[in-house]
């Protein structure tokens, strides 16, 4: 059935609620970044983030790449797997040449991707959800 604000509400309270308090017993609260789906954001799941000592940054933007690693490895691997993949690849083969394309991601920028996380939150706070600079 077609996801709607109610059902991600329930998700809210049923499985994300309970998971958190599981992982971190110690926090009380807590703030979470979700990206601009709607349902995430309509009046019922806003209620269910209440209820459950929930917080979402404030004014985030609809479309967040800077916050989604696949944006940031995707360029690389795809242009690694143009080099090494070939048109009559078979499935198995596509997969294969796709695990050596992510292989070759840099090591260097594997290092920096997770830990610059913390710059481009700062960051999207102080623009108060603006573009950042990458």
């Amino acid at each position: 059935s077609p996801w709607i604000t109610e059902l991600w509400a329930k998700k809210v309270k049923k499985v994300l609620s309970p998971f958190l308090k599981k992982r971190f017993p110690e926090r009380a609260s807590f703030t979470i970044l979700f990206d601009g789906e709607k349902l995430i954001h309509g009046a019922a799941a806003k209620a269910a983030f209440a209820s459950v000592g929930i917080k979402t940054f404030p004014g985030w933007p609809g479309y967040s790449p800077e916050f989604n690693p696949q944006e940031n490895v995707w360029p690389v691997t795809e242009r690694n797997l143009r080099k090494i993949g070939k048109r009559s690849d078979t499935f198995s083969d596509f997969g294969k040449s796709l695990l050596e394309a992510l292989e070759m991601y840099p090591e260097a920028s594997k290092r920096k991707l997770v830990p610059s996380m913390v710059r481009r939150c700062k960051q999207a706070v102080e623009r108060k959800g603006g573009a950042l600079d990458m």
